[in-house]
């Protein structure tokens, strides 16, 4: 999977490892890169904070590192890109 389209206007490319968002290059860290592939790819399934950690972040120490990234993502791209679904977990806004 070489490009990844979230959001009507946000796109993920594999390859380059890079985020372009209305068609400009967006500046982000690996593990964010990382935490956006991962949910994009469970293509609208709700991933828990605890199985983002444990792909994501391998060797975790604080349990909310995943809210921290998260958290700047949202900074970055908008709070609406990545949905928190009380109970069940985080998931991308699917593209329109």
């Amino acid at each position: 999977m070489a490009e990844i389209r979230i959001e009507p206007d946000i796109l993920i490319d594999t390859h380059t490892m890079t985020v372009t968002q209305a068609g400009e290059a967006v500046k982000i860290t690996r593990r964010q890169f990382d935490i956006l592939v991962y949910l994009s790819e469970a293509e609208g399934r709700p991933v828990p904070a605890t199985e983002l950690a444990e792909n994501v972040f391998p060797n975790l120490v604080f349990k909310n590192t995943v809210e921290f990234y998260i958290h700047f993502i949202r900074q970055t791209l908008g709070q609406e890109v990545i949905i928190n679904r009380r109970g069940f977990g985080y998931l991308v806004r699917s593209r329109s």
